[in-house]
């Protein structure tokens, strides 16, 4: 939710206990002493910047949801955030625990988050309404959210001012941490839950489950909740960052950038998003200003990172401590000491190895009692920095806790006694030598020998004698400034030490308030102190310097860029968009009330001096328009009538015509006495789309027309043209086409009909020709039937055959006998003509045709319906194409059939329909191409497109016949009908014939 980047979870922690780096001089000379800028500070100065420039402009805004006053909230929490994080990193504070900066930041940094999130709850609840069923829980979750932070700031308060300052207790430092940010990461949580569940109840229903609607919302409300759910993810995503940073999952830079890119994406997506969603009317000039500064802070933030990473390897230190040295503390009459180098003051015997465990200091009493700045110690803790405390009690470390505790520190950086080398102590009634013989650093193979003998007379020995710090620092090292690193302690939960480079020299006497005495041990020497003070040199006070000219240019930079964009883009705004755009906008109030003689002034020559112009122009041509308006609309094929409050007030001369009465008459008529229609709305109502009516005359002829309505002035007020077409002979050519279309229906059928008519003709022919074959014999053999018939009916005494006498049934025989000859022999005539009618060759004798002019009949048939079907009908036909052999009528069947099929295949008027010709891939072949960009074949059915009756458009009449007959007609004139589709995109169905004299 903030911009604490980086400082989020680690440095921040151990920058509260250690203190900053002195400054001596600042990081560039136009630029405060104290503002020691690195390249996170520059991300938090934008991160700062930007929070503070949105919440101040959601409140600018001219009226104000409850939504967008709680989405200010957050971003002013964040504000708080971002500024206590930048001024508590900007400058130093060693040993000054109880100024007021560091009280404030310590509280605005919880206080902060804690608005933030709360804020983003009260969000999620009244974004882009309140649910009133919703209340009891609402009080239930913002009453519970309140406890929690107040719980979580009373932790704060017992743990910073009663512990720690009091007691020099940190054992809760840990816990209050984990607690904060649990607390936080809870609130955020729930709002994201929120949010993502009114964007599943805002969604439109249907049969879709909750999880569905909540994935792919339907609706405004539903998406923009759904989306602002989904960008509150980004400020966990780079919490989890810093997270896995502090335990070692993700190394230093990588886990910043990504940190810093989920918080700059989250300041920038959700304002935007909320802008484009959100209820509120958001002006342009916030619109601009708030992705603008977003673009630019971020930007540089990203940009200051990567210099900063990128310049260690240019950073060489300028006075590194030689080795080997030693450097002498006297005591001196003024109450501090005199500091001198003095020439290699080694002692090789290093005297017993103290049994170290790492983080934990070593406790030696002394023979003697060692003053320091006038205090007598007979007591140190001995640590692995290389630091010793003086002292019986160490509550807390020396260089910057609440209680600075007396310390003297050789050369502080990190030494790790557990894996090689050794802490030796050698202790006389005189003196004691504290030896750091050869140890390595932390996550380094190097060797370091320091030492420190402590006198009974004051003096002070710091000895040198071998260094090989690792270098460049880095900026993660440059961060870890943890004191619970020097004393072995942990930097985080779970982590492991952090290692530095050598960053501290000097002696502590002790105490909150001494003031401190920067010198440098290799360049001030010898030095006299006079009181009590610190007196030390921060080696990594020149890499911070250093850092800091880098970075600087950055700094201003960045305060620049946010001032020109806070006023210099509002103003550049003011002068050279809004107010010409306001120009504009009375002059276009102007024209509403029927003035046209506005105008507005040039200025520019930039898009809104051509905006201008235009305007000019349009209102110049209204005025021409207006004058010739009533010649024009007197002279006009359709009637014109301007409606005002429902009552005509201008009609033109064929209005009058079409209903029948005088102008005068019709110029007081009502509208709802001239039209009728089901569907035709009242008045007041103006549908985009022309509506058809039916217009009564004075004499109660009714007329069908149709209605195109158009708002206009009319003496200044509001009013309606309408226009009137008589679409009487469109009715009529409409009944045409459907007649058309029905004959094509008809010769579609009785192609199918043809196919079925040769099948029918074979199955029926094989058995009529049995009965022709019966019949003769039966008819041959009949004399002698009916012979022994009446031979058999004398002899039997039976005289009834089938009903009949047998006198009657043979004077009947022969008559039944012919009528079943007859009767085959009309089936025989049927079979032929369905097999004339089924002949798969050419119909008509062939001869020599033009393509061009077969294309052009077939489409002269179909023009009515492709005309209903696509705005966008071409034909391509080259010229001088040769000639082929075959039957036109059957070529133009063809062509009617692919025509057809593309103008049925397309979904609009605004997908092409393309007929085209040309030669083919040889000279001996032409190619006519039928093109549509309508819904495509799927791949799985263009292979069976072509079979009988196969069709996908059963439910719209069609048979399945259209293109197997084109495809026997083509193959009848010796050529090929390839189909390509594209699914989406259209088909392509080419027809191949060879020219005349092609084999």
């Amino acid at each position: 939710m903030n911009g604490a980047g980086a400082s989020i979870l680690s440095p921040r922690r151990h920058r509260a206990r250690s203190g900053g780096l002195p400054s001596e001089e600042g990081a560039i000379t136009f630029l405060p002493s104290w503002l020691n800028l690195d390249s996170l500070s520059i991300i938090r100065l934008a991160a700062l910047i930007i929070s503070l420039t949105i919440a101040v402009y959601l409140l600018t805004l001219p009226r104000k949801s409850v939504a967008t006053m709680f989405l200010s909230a957050i971003f002013w929490g964040s504000f708080l955030f971002n500024a206590a994080s930048f001024f508590e990193f900007a400058g130093p504070f060693y040993w000054q625990p109880r100024t007021i900066k560091n009280v404030l930041v310590l509280l605005v940094e919880d206080i902060g988050p804690a608005l933030a999130v709360l804020s983003a709850l009260l969000f999620a609840y009244h974004f882009p309404r309140f649910r009133h069923e919703e209340r009891r829980e609402f009080r239930v979750v913002l009453t519970s959210a309140v406890v929690l932070n107040a719980a979580v700031l009373g932790l704060n308060l017992y743990n910073f001012f009663v512990l720690q300052w009091r007691f020099s207790d940190t054992h809760l430092w840990n816990t209050y941490w984990l607690v904060f940010y649990a607390s936080l990461l809870v609130q955020m949580v729930v709002a994201i839950f929120l949010l993502f569940r009114k964007a599943g109840r805002l969604s439109r229903r249907g049969h879709r489950s909750f999880l569905s609607r909540i994935v792919r919302p339907q609706g405004r409300d539903a998406e923009a909740a759904r989306s602002l759910g989904a960008i509150l993810l980004l400020p966990i995503l780079a919490a989890g960052s810093a997270l896995a940073m502090t335990y070692s999952f993700l190394p230093f830079s990588l886990a910043t950038y990504l940190t810093w890119l989920g918080l700059l994406l989250f300041h920038f997506l959700f304002v935007v998003t909320y802008m484009n969603y959100g209820s509120d009317p958001m002006t342009l000039q916030v619109k601009v200003l708030g992705v603008v500064l977003v673009v630019i802070l971020g930007t540089l933030g990203l940009v200051a990172l990567f210099v900063g990473e990128n310049s260690v390897a240019d950073y060489r230190h300028p006075s590194p401590p030689p080795a080997p040295s030693s450097i002498l503390f006297t005591p001196n009459a003024l109450g501090s000491y005199d500091i001198e180098r003095v020439p290699d003051a080694y002692d090789a015997e290093l005297g017993p190895r103290l049994e170290m465990v790492y983080g934990r200091p070593s406790v030696a009493a002394l023979e003697f009692d060692f003053p320091f700045f006038a205090v007598g110690y007979r007591t140190i803790h001995i640590l692995n920095g290389p630091l010793i405390y003086l002292g019986e009690r160490a509550p807390e470390n020396g260089w910057g806790g609440y209680n600075p505790q007396p310390s003297i520190a050789p050369l502080i950086m990190n030494l790790d006694p557990t894996r090689g080398g050794g802490i030796h102590l050698k202790s006389r009634p005189d003196s004691v030598t504290v030896t750091w013989f050869r140890l390595p650093e932390l996550n380094a193979e190097n060797r370091n020998t320091i030492q420190l003998v402590l006198r009974a007379d004051g003096r002070i020995t710091m000895t040198l004698e071998e260094l090989s710090p690792s270098s460049p620092p880095s900026i993660e090292q440059l961060y870890n400034y943890a004191a619970a690193s020097t004393t072995g302690g942990n930097p985080a939960p779970g982590g492991t030490p952090a290692p530095f480079p050598p960053r501290l020299t000097g002696v502590h006497p002790g105490g909150r308030s001494v003031p401190l005495r920067p010198i440098s041990f290799t360049r001030d020497l010898p030095w006299r102190g006079a009181g009590t003070a610190v007196i030390f040199e921060s080696l990594e006070a020149d890499f911070a310097r250093f850092l800091g000219k880098r970075i600087g240019v950055l700094a201003v930079l960045t305060i620049v860029a946010s001032i020109a964009v806070l006023l210099l883009i509002p103003l550049l705004l003011q002068t050279t968009l809004f107010a010409p755009l306001r120009l504009l906008a009375g002059a276009m109030r102007r024209v509403e009330e029927g003035h046209l003689d506005a105008a507005v002034r040039v200025r520019s020559f930039d898009e809104i001096g051509s905006l201008a112009r235009s305007f000019n122009r349009m209102v110049d041509a209204m005025s021409r328009a207006e004058s010739s308006f009533r010649a024009l609309a007197e002279d006009a094929r359709d009637g014109i009538i301007v409606f005002a409050g429902g009552k005509a007030v201008y009609a033109n001369r064929r209005a009058a015509d079409m209903t029948a009465r005088a102008v005068s008459d019709l110029t007081s008529t009502q509208f709802d006495t001239l039209f009728r229609s089901a569907t035709l709305p009242p008045y007041g109502v103006y549908p985009d789309a022309p509506i058809e009516a039916v217009l009564v005359s004075a004499h109660g002829a009714l007329l069908p027309v149709e209605l195109v309505y158009s708002r206009t002035l009319w003496q200044g007020g509001p009013a309606v043209a309408t226009l009137i077409r008589d679409i009487t002979q469109r009715k009529r050519e409409e009944e045409t086409a459907q007649r058309q279309q029905q004959r094509l229906m008809r010769m579609d059928k009785l192609t199918s009909l043809g196919v079925l008519a040769a099948s029918l003709a074979h199955e029926i022919n094989v058995p009529n020709q049995v009965i022709q074959t019966n019949a003769s014999i039966l008819a041959r053999g009949s004399p002698e039937v009916e012979a022994i018939l009446e031979s058999s009916a004398e002899a039997t005494g039976r005289f009834l055959i089938a009903g009949l006498e047998v006198s009657e049934f043979s004077r009947r025989l022969p008559q039944l006998l012919s009528a079943i000859r007859r009767s085959s022999s009309l089936i025989d005539g049927v079979i032929q003509d369905l097999r004339s009618f089924s002949s798969e060759s050419p119909r008509g004798e062939a001869e020599l045709l033009d393509v061009n002019v077969a294309v052009r009949d077939a489409v002269d048939l179909v023009a009515t319906y492709v005309k209903r079907s696509t705005d966008r009908f071409s034909m391509d036909l080259q010229p001088g194409l040769p000639r082929v052999r075959g039957s036109a009528t059957r070529l133009e069947q063809v062509f009617i059939n692919l025509i057809l099929n593309s103008c049925q295949s397309l979904a609009n008027r605004d997908q092409a329909v393309t007929v085209s010709s040309r030669n083919g891939t040889t000279t001996s072949t032409l190619c006519v191409i039928v093109h549509d960009e309508g819904a495509g074949i799927p791949p799985e059915i263009l292979p069976r497109v072509r079979e009988q009756f196969f069709t996908t458009r059963e439910d719209r009449g069609g048979v399945g016949l259209g293109l197997f007959v084109s495809q026997e007609i083509i193959a009848a004139h010796r050529g090929t009908l390839e189909l390509s589709s594209r699914p989406g995109v259209g088909t392509d169905a080419i027809v191949t014939l060879p020219a005349e004299g092609a084999s």
